[in-house]
């Protein structure tokens, strides 16, 4: 598909063309389509490819606006060949913020620590919880991922005895039967006049960006690690494998909009391990303290605000990622209109830079 900019650039003058090309899953393409969107509004000619194996034909047939270069994710390597061919830049989407690249470098530089991450497929929860006390309640929302019943159990056991309202939403698919037994036989029975039980998808960027959230638990990867700063919530951390641990530092250590609900290790995919990561308890307390009238857990809200304003102002006229992404349009504006043509043997005009 192709998104077409209004574009401010003077008359006659090519307007730079991105091609995205995402990996489909669901981390990678939704940050991409969000790049897309924004690329589009600048002005700037973006096409989004979902089906890469006819992708050199596609950008040989664009004559009348040839790419001015290629964003791919970091697993389709073979896009840098397709770039070079072309003789266009070939920028690389990994999915992972600053920080977290930054210490990962460092670590290999230094050789501090074996490098070992795991994999694990997704589970997601989503669990919204309203705190006593607050005029506007207070919402809170995880994402879990769990290869067994128990830790689910587990974690509903923990939203139950925090006698905090709430909403979990249990992606569909991903249901154990002894899990989804229990939830309807005693679960739901027990909560049913302060929690809600869901299955299926949610929106959650639209939840966390109500006036009624108040925290996010979260499994720490970039996606949702930024949905949460940019909506202004305080989160427990809940990582699971990979850089999730470095996000969570970001945001206990660095930030401090974040607390840990007690992970130690990491969730190996396909694992036959039965243990339980979190226990109720744990559960308890984070949310607990999280959704405290305290003074700490006020000033950790009003950091967790003051992250959201700061966001926000990046993104309007004048911020650091508006007048980046205007700087990045406009390279590749000037690298396009200083392109010319050559044939290859095959006789197909490819563009290239002079």
């Amino acid at each position: 598909m192709t998104f077409a900019g209004s574009g401010d650039g003077q008359s006659g003058s090519a307007r730079a063309h991105f091609v995205l090309v995402p990996m489909m899953a669901q981390g990678r393409t939704i940050p991409m389509t969000d790049m897309a969107c924004l690329l589009a509004e600048h002005g700037a000619q973006v096409s989004f490819i979902t089906t890469p194996e006819p992708l050199m034909a596609y950008l040989r047939e664009q004559q009348r606006s040839p790419p001015s270069c290629i964003i791919s994710d970091m697993a389709h390597w073979w896009t840098g060949d397709i770039a070079r061919e072309l003789g266009i830049p070939r920028l690389t989407f990994s999915g992972f913020c600053g920080f977290s690249s930054l210490v990962r470098s460092a670590m290999t530089f230094t050789g501090i620590g074996d490098g070992q991450t795991g994999s694990a497929r997704a589970h997601f929860v989503l669990v919204p919880m309203l705190a006593q006390g607050h005029t506007i309640p207070m919402t809170d929302m995880a994402r879990l991922l769990a290869e067994h019943g128990a830790q689910l159990v587990e974690l509903g056991l923990g939203l139950e005895t925090s006698r905090k309202p709430f909403i979990w939403v249990i992606k569909a698919g991903a249901k154990l039967p002894e899990v989804e037994e229990w939830l309807a036989d005693e679960f739901e029975e027990r909560v049913k006049n302060r929690g809600m039980v869901i299955r299926g998808w949610a929106p959650q960027l639209m939840i966390l960006q109500h006036q009624a959230v108040g925290g996010f638990v979260t499994h720490c990867g970039w996606n949702s690690t930024i949905e949460g700063i940019c909506a202004g919530v305080p989160m427990i951390t809940w990582p699971h494998f990979g850089e999730q641990f470095l996000n969570e530092k970001l945001l206990v250590d660095v930030l401090k909009i974040g607390m840990e609900v007690g992970v130690k290790g990491v969730t190996q995919w396909g694992s036959e391990n039965q243990e339980v990561m979190v226990t109720r308890d744990e559960v308890q307390k984070a949310v607990n303290t999280l959704m405290d009238e305290g003074a700490a857990a006020e000033e950790m809200r009003e950091r967790a605000k003051d992250c959201a304003i700061k966001a926000r102002r990046a993104f309007d006229m004048g911020g650091s990622s508006y007048d980046n992404i205007r700087l990045l349009i406009q390279e590749m504006e000037i690298k396009t209109n200083a392109c010319g043509s050559v044939v290859d043997t095959d006789g197909n005009k490819l563009s290239f830079l002079v």
